[in-house]
């Protein structure tokens, strides 16, 4: 990790939090996709406890930067800054967590999803809508993007642009098999898939225009079946093993609006930020 390209810095140091000795600069690193500050390899050395987000670590691993193996093993999402906070004011708290660096606007552009009280008539044409107009707003926003472009990451430490895309066509498409697996069977179990992992694989490189084709086709079937839905057929549902609870297809349509709408402001969020 100390051999990532120099990216900011300036004159003075941070501190060791436990003995206050200067530990590293004031200096963040990128290889291009991620970007981490000098003092996260002293800490990852110092207490192998310290969490990371699960695809950073992945990534970390992929590219053989040299981290505790022992750390890749035992992964746990933490509770962010908070506990980094309390170690700081020396609470008896001892695992950190640094994914509180990374800016909650730029993960959330649009926000968290938040459920509707109640589902109205104009609620689903809106959500339906979304869907449909998904994949062209999507090919819209990063037909012109450069490959290089489409490599830069939406936020430190997140996925690039063409990983967005390709995130999005693999998301939805499993989308599409809960709809029908819940139309066909009573309250299925559906299977959870580990985002992080599909996307470190060969495919996420690939250009974003196979992606883009299958949205379309994916889009055009979501849509189809959600204008031709039975009050009856909303109200099919699913288990999910993960959440332990059951998802309604009227609460999926919503998620899957929110989600559309959610990625794609992470790309066009990041053409502003950057000019591009």
């Amino acid at each position: 990790m100390n051999e990532g390209r120099y990216f900011f810095g300036w004159m003075s140091y941070y501190t060791d939090i436990e003995t206050n000795e200067p530990i590293a600069p004031h200096t963040y690193y990128t290889d291009s996709v991620w970007i981490w500050p000098a003092y996260l390899p002293y800490y990852l050395k110092k207490h192998p406890q310290l969490i990371l987000p699960e695809e950073f670590l992945a990534y970390l691993e992929a590219k053989n930067f040299d981290i505790n193996k022992p750390l890749l093993q035992t992964i746990n999402i933490g509770k962010i800054e908070k506990d980094f906070l309390a170690y700081l004011m020396n609470n008896d708290q001892k695992t950190v967590s640094f994914e509180g660096m990374m800016s909650n606007d730029l993960r959330y552009p649009i926000g968290r999803f938040q459920a509707p009280a109640h589902y109205t008539s104009e609620d689903i044409q809106q959500y339906i809508e979304t869907i449909k107009t998904l994949p062209g707003r999507l090919r819209e926003a990063v037909i012109y993007l450069t490959d290089a472009q489409q490599n830069t990451a939406y936020r430190p430490g997140g996925w690039t642009l063409k990983q967005v895309v390709h995130h999005l066509a693999d998301s939805h498409m499993n989308s599409l098999t809960r709809i029908k697996l819940a139309l066909t069977e009573e309250t299925p179990t559906i299977k959870p898939y580990d985002e992080a992992a599909w996307a470190s694989h060969p495919d996420y490189r690939l250009p974003v225009e196979s992606s883009l084709k299958m949205l379309e086709g994916i889009h055009q079937h979501m849509a189809a079946l959600f204008e031709a839905f039975t009050e009856a057929e909303w109200s099919r549902n699913f288990h999910h093993p993960e959440t332990g609870g059951t998802m309604d297809l009227k609460h999926l349509l919503a998620v899957y609006a929110w989600h559309s709408n959610h990625h794609l402001a992470h790309i066009t969020e990041t053409m502003k930020q950057w000019g591009l």
